[in-house]
């Protein structure tokens, strides 16, 4: 196993297709690189003041937005200002609830009542047979009304058990994805409203200059030199705007940054005789400076 890999921590960071339930929770209004160090175990939230003229904006706008996306309309709503210490940001969510308290939606705005997630919560039994273009459009109409109209190329996923599609505009900026960012709609097999969910993360400033992909890998051997790496290869690098976080140091906050940066991203992948569980560890090389900037674990 690659040493970095058999801290607890290190491991749990798994690249997988995070539910849209779990989006929903982890998603922020907006960035702020400043904020308190977030350690695990800690709240990811905590509610903060909001004055009765904010609470009736971000009622009104939730109304607005409900309507348009069909979303249930309940008996009762609630408004609760979040700051949100992982990602960083405040939110403003919208909760509706029926007569016998339990939740039919959730509805985050940004303190300037743009939508970051919403979701009609339950299951929808309706059946349909969508085509991934049909998906497209019935999601980029949906996106629109809840005033994120779409730009560039969706990506249409059915699921695989055919209960419904997402839809996926990925944020790209200076030719390079924007990892975690994007527009994703959710869509019923029959193409109604299930969820919308928005990320557009601050950035750092674009390297002036790039150092070379191969520096990238020159720089990732000589911070390999003392591991038991035999056998392990190194992919191409490949560029993506992303989150500093701990994977290569410890002793750094738990939270990944809130800013993201340009990089070089490489893939490590054991030795299929080494034995290990995992199939690759990525790590980010700054483009412009060639720090190390952490990475992620695939198992």
């Amino acid at each position: 196993m690659l040493p970095i890999l058999r801290s607890p921590a290190n491991r749990r960071r798994l690249a997988i297709v995070i539910p849209i339930v779990l989006v929903i929770l982890m998603l922020a209004a907006g960035a702020s690189s400043a904020r308190d160090i977030f350690l695990a175990g800690q709240r990811g939230t905590e509610p903060v003041r909001i004055t009765v003229g904010q609470q009736a904006t971000a009622m009104a706008a939730a109304t607005r937005i409900g309507h348009a996306l069909g979303l249930p309309t309940g008996s009762r709503r609630t408004v609760t200002r979040l700051a949100d210490r992982f990602e960083g940001g405040t939110v403003d969510e919208v909760t509706t609830f029926d007569a016998g308290g339990r939740p039919l939606a959730i509805l985050r705005l940004d303190v300037g009542g743009a939508v970051r997630t919403a979701v009609a919560l339950g299951w929808h039994t309706a059946t349909g047979r969508l085509t991934p273009d049909q998906a497209r459009t019935a999601a980029g109409r949906l996106a629109a009304a809840a005033g994120l109209p779409p730009s560039g190329t969706a990506e249409a996923r059915l699921d695989p058990a055919g209960a419904g599609w997402t839809v996926l505009w990925p944020r790209d900026v200076a030719g390079a994805p924007v990892r975690g960012d994007g527009l994703w709609v959710r869509l019923w097999a029959d193409g109604t409203f299930h969820s919308v969910a928005n990320q557009t993360s601050e950035l750092a400033p674009e390297p002036p200059t790039r150092i070379a992909p191969a520096v990238a890998i020159d720089i990732i051997r000589d911070h390999l030199a003392g591991w038991d790496l035999e056998g392990a290869s190194l992919a191409a690098p490949v560029l993506a705007w992303v989150a500093p976080n701990d994977l290569l140091d410890p002793a750094l906050a738990d939270a990944p940054s809130a800013v993201r940066r340009l990089a070089w991203v490489v893939r490590v992948s054991p030795s299929p005789a080494s034995g290990s569980t995992l199939r690759a560890v990525e790590i980010d090389v700054d483009a412009g400076d060639g720090s190390l900037l952490g990475g992620d674990v695939l198992e």
